[in-house]
């Protein structure tokens, strides 16, 4: 029997994304298009975490995460070296290097700067191509709608 994302993979050639959400009562769906895939968080408390990971045929070419948050204080995406910390709004982000197990601020690079807007009731933030490449095993994204 075929599934909707059996279906999907099928016909567009892209396998769905992993999400792993740090709070249990967060959800996440993921939506594959033609142009992207998109996934979409429903996060309860305006704080939260979640791990991305590739299917079998790797990233899609365009990802895009739509968080149900009406601000977005602090954004964080990490790989494995690399880590950006943003905001909505922000046009600066903070990039870090991982060397020798610690963190080390570079040079900020437009290419590696996600972005993110408001859209409605949702932040809308797209990941850049240069975090999409056959290297990056897993993407870790962090959020907080508003410093308490």
């Amino acid at each position: 029997m075929l599934t909707a994302t059996m279906l999907l993979s099928l016909v567009l050639g892209v396998d769905p994304i992993a999400v792993t959400l740090k709070r249990d009562a967060d959800h996440a769906v993921v939506r594959i298009d033609e142009k992207r895939a998109t996934v979409v968080i429903d996060s309860k408390t305006g704080i939260g975490s979640a791990t991305l990971s590739p299917g079998k045929s790797g990233w899609p070419k365009t990802l895009e995460l739509s968080l149900s948050l009406k601000a977005l204080e602090g954004f964080t995406l990490s790989s494995d070296n690399l880590r950006v910390r943003t905001f909505l709004g922000d046009t600066t982000p903070e990039v870090f290097r991982r060397h020798d197990d610690k963190w080390e601020p570079v040079e900020f690079d437009v290419e590696l700067a996600p972005r993110i807007r408001q859209a409605k009731e949702r932040i809308q933030i797209e990941i850049p191509a240069r975090w999409l490449d056959a290297d990056q095993k897993q993407l870790v994204i962090d959020w907080v709608d508003r410093y308490r």
